[in-house]
């Protein structure tokens, strides 16, 4: 998928005909399902950051598409248009959504096999 002005940007546009299923791949694990957070009020968007301590770990991902890393949840930016229209950044088949919610994760660790 291509935007504007180049290779995998933001936002971009999800053509559903040209989607691969891959019967064969694994679903993507969460490993926590409670975690200490914090919601902010950016000016743009309400933000939840998610804490990372000894006592309150932070959630990783693991599994399907993630090739062997361990990534950590860092945020959740929640996008939310005025009236219930145009809140996604990103279209599928050229259509907004009301709301969009995009995940920003760093990579923990390659996972030990």
């Amino acid at each position: 998928m291509m935007c504007h002005n180049g290779k995998m940007q933001s936002p971009i546009d999800i053509p559903p005909d040209r989607l691969l299923f891959d019967p064969n791949m694994k679903p993507i694990h969460i490993d926590r399902i409670s975690v200490m957070s914090e919601m902010l009020n950016t000016g743009q968007m309400p933000r939840v950051r998610i804490g990372n301590s000894a006592r309150r770990p932070s959630a990783n991902l693991t599994g399907g598409p993630l090739h062997g890393y361990k990534y950590r949840v860092q945020r959740v930016d929640i996008h939310i248009g005025r009236e219930q229209v145009n809140g996604s950044e990103h279209t599928i088949d050229g259509r907004r959504f009301p709301m969009e919610a995009s995940l920003s994760c760093s990579v923990s660790f390659p996972i030990q096999s």
